[in-house]
């Protein structure tokens, strides 16, 4: 029997344990994930006590989750650990530590159903949202919602919570100012709804040492330091929970991965757990030991002293005032060597530390490709000017110039749905699958067929596609399925659908608020639909729609044929303009207009994606036409999915074409536009025939008969939704 055929049964059967064990005390029938995305929605829909008492709710919600799975681990830990081994030949260490793995899996699966019951993949599911919390995102919205419930004291501890984890967050210190200006508000009384004991407790030992009671000093700087210690083997515990692997379906890159991804979280877990009352402390942890030698040398306990300059020198070796206090001690009668022995628990940690920071700099080093590297393996070789975040501008050939060398790859190990279809056959479920098994409607498919029956539209859109001239490709752009090409629009037709957004365009169109993406800048955008409903209303003409119908069509087919992708979708269409807020510092540094991101997963700070938490999973690829170039800055960038930072620019210009596949291979973003507008045609385009845009069918069937009375109430239907939706906005 083949190896492949071996593996399956065994994931199918732990998965049957998550499926089918028994669940007596369930944690609670909603996630903290839901919970937070609905008291974001109450928030936007002005429903602020719904707001507060969801956001409440979730921040409860993880906080019990984040305690089942410290306990579960801790327990399961100790239960393998107990366990008698299948495997007790010594030379057999591999399978030896994977049999533990899995006896240890097999007890969590079990912990987890227990407390979470039928509701444990709601839970797991909700891990898009972590970055948030951690980032202290829900009470941004919170103290906003206690503002407007009349709760001002509470509305001000939110903003003070905010603000321990951001310092630099304006906006929220504009608002913590305003809050303790208010009669509502004590300002002796704002305190933390995040509150960290151990911090609490180092305050106070401070407090103590400036008053030189030190026996206080030192029982409470012993207390910090528990404490401290308790946390951080907290925060390493949660840093075993559930991790996002990516595209790879190499076994042992993925385990290499995720190791790599766990020992960067829990070498973090200490700086994470170091600022004291908003500011982070480099040296907090040896900190303790600095203030426990002093004080108890001030009470004569020499032995306790000492042990804590020895405490303190695991950390920080060289530090000559530490060297020098040791000396002192040594001076001291009855002192001798044998008094600086560190504590046991602290030596074993420091040994740790010493440990995971050498094999995470053996992974900086080895897994860091340079641009050399990058150049050997075919994303290189032209020419680029470096700038001071990283990036550089794109070498596009002028005008004329022949292009060689384009080669297209055709490997789709990039691609996002591999990746899903993995969750798939690991028992995982998204909620975007649900929309991807809805997709378009029944109805509208329906009427689109009948009305186009016995009538074929042109495949290509005359001769526009034959006088475009691709200039930049994957070699160029650095990455694969990317592509710049040029004269997909007259100058006149860059006018003309500039002069329409300008016209019947609407602030924040497809969004909830006017600067969705940048609060520097205000958005204007207008979808098909809306274009529908201006042309009915007279306030544009069918010559603009079929315009705008046959452009993206266009960009559509070319991407489609360059890269062999049939059939292929349009999933959304839309014209967009971004610019500045009166009064924006055009000197600033470098700010997005939209931030780096990956159009089909959700982009995680470790640099991996995961295709849910709102992510559009059935975009598969992506392209911007620029209509102008009359405007400072709003560069397209590809970018590093680590860093972050751009690695690539392209600079806009009428016509100009940029497409890639929308998957975690091309992450991107659109830097800030410091001066003018700039306009743009944004496209999707998706191979699940389901998941085609409503709107442009709807576009298609008015061109064809817009008196047809199901036309007229789409239509209708139509210009109602964005009635509402203008009002949110």
């Amino acid at each position: 029997m083949a190896a492949g055929t071996v593996h399956r049964p065994v994931l199918v059967l732990l998965l049957g344990l998550v499926l089918v064990s028994g669940g007596a005390e369930a944690l609670g029938h909603e996630a903290y994930g839901s919970l937070y995305q609905m008291g974001k929605e109450a928030y936007l829909e002005e429903d602020y006590r719904s707001c507060v008492n969801l956001l409440l709710q979730a921040l409860q919600g993880r906080r019990e989750f984040e305690q089942l799975l410290v306990e579960c681990r801790h327990r399961c830990r100790q239960q393998a650990a107990g366990e008698p081994l299948l495997i007790t030949d010594a030379a057999d260490g591999e399978l030896a530590t994977f049999e533990r793995l899995i006896r240890e899996t097999r007890c969590l699966v079990q912990c987890h159903r227990e407390r979470l019951g039928q509701h444990v993949q709601q839970f797991y599911d909700s891990a898009w949202a972590d970055d948030e919390f951690r980032e202290r995102k829900p009470y941004e919205y919170l103290q906003l919602c206690y503002y407007k419930t009349g709760e001002i004291q509470k509305a001000a501890n939110a903003a003070f919570t905010v603000l321990l984890q951001q310092p630099n967050n304006e906006v929220m210190r504009e608002n913590f100012k305003y809050y303790t200006t208010m009669e509502e508000v004590n300002n002796a009384d704002i305190v933390s709804l995040e509150p960290q004991e151990h911090t609490e407790l180092y305050v106070r030992g401070n407090a103590a040492y400036e008053s030189e009671r030190w026996p206080q000093v030192s029982r409470l700087m012993e207390e910090a330091l528990d404490g401290f210690l308790e946390a951080e083997r907290r925060c390493r515990t949660l840093c075993e929970r559930f991790f996002p692997q990516g595209f790879n379906p190499d076994f042992v890159s993925n385990v290499a991965n995720h190791f790599a991804y766990v020992l960067r979280c829990k070498l973090r877990c200490p700086e994470q757990l170091s600022t004291v009352a908003g500011n982070y402390l480099s040296d907090y942890l040896e900190s303790h030991f600095h203030y426990l030698q002093f004080a108890y040398f001030k009470q004569n306990m020499l032995r306790e002293a000492c042990s804590n300059v020895a405490n303190y020198l695991l950390f920080k070796p060289n530090d000559q005032d530490m060297l020098g206090n040791k000396q002192l001690y040594l001076k001291e009668e009855d002192v001798d060597e044998s008094f600086f022995t560190p504590r046991a628990d602290i030596l074993e940690i420091s040994r740790r530390i010493e440990k995971e920071r050498k094999l995470d700099n053996y992974i900086l080093e080895y897994f860091r490709f340079s641009d050399d590297d990058a150049r050997k393996k075919g994303y290189g070789g032209h020419r680029a000017v470096q700038h001071e975040d990283g990036g550089r501008d794109v070498d596009i050939p002028p005008e004329g110039s022949a292009r060689t060398g384009a080669g297209t790859l055709t490997a789709s190990s990039g691609s996002a749905e591999v990746w899903v279809e993995g969750w798939r056959a690991a028992g995982f479920r998204t909620a975007e699958e649900s929309r991807e098994e809805q997709g378009v409607s029944d109805a509208l498919l329906e009427l689109h067929s009948r009305l186009t029956a016995g009538s074929t539209a042109p495949d290509v859109p005359g001769p526009r596609l034959d006088r475009v001239v691709l200039t930049s490709g994957e070699a160029e752009l650095g990455g694969p399925r990317r592509l710049v090409a040029d004269h997909l629009l007259t100058a006149g037709e860059c006018q003309r659908l500039s002069d329409l957004l300008k016209t019947v365009g609407a602030v924040g169109d497809g969004y909830r608020r006017k600067n969705p993406l940048s609060k520097q800048e205000q958005l204007v955008g207008l979808s098909l639909g809306r274009l529908v409903a201006s042309v009915d209303r007279g306030a544009a003409s069918r010559e603009d729609l079929q315009l705008l119908m046959e452009v993206s069509d266009a960009a559509r087919l070319y991407v489609s044929r360059r890269w062999g992708v049939e059939p292929l979708y349009s999933s959304f269409t839309h014209l967009v303009s971004r610019t500045p807020v009166p009064g924006l510092n055009s000197s600033r540094p470098l700010e997005f207009s939209h931030p780096i991101h990956v159009d089909n997963c959700r982009l995680f700070n470790n640099g991996t994606c995961w295709p849910g938490g709102g992510a559009f999973i059935h975009r598969h690829f992506s392209a911007i036409l620029y209509l102008n170039s009359d405007f400072d800055g709003g560069e397209f960038v590809f970018a590093d999915i680590v860093s972050r930072k751009p690695t690539v620019r392209v600079q806009p210009r009428c016509g100009r074409l940029v497409a890639f596949s929308a998957g975690p291979e091309n992450p991107h973003g659109v830097l800030a536009v410091r001066r003018g507008t700039r306009r743009a045609l944004a496209m999707w385009f998706t191979r699940t025939g389901r998941q085609r845009e409503e709107e442009r069918l709807l576009a298609d069937i008015y061109l064809r008969d817009s008196s047809a009375l199901e036309v007229r109430r789409m239509v209708s239907l139509l210009e109602r939704n964005f009635e509402r939706a203008d009002k949110l906005v």
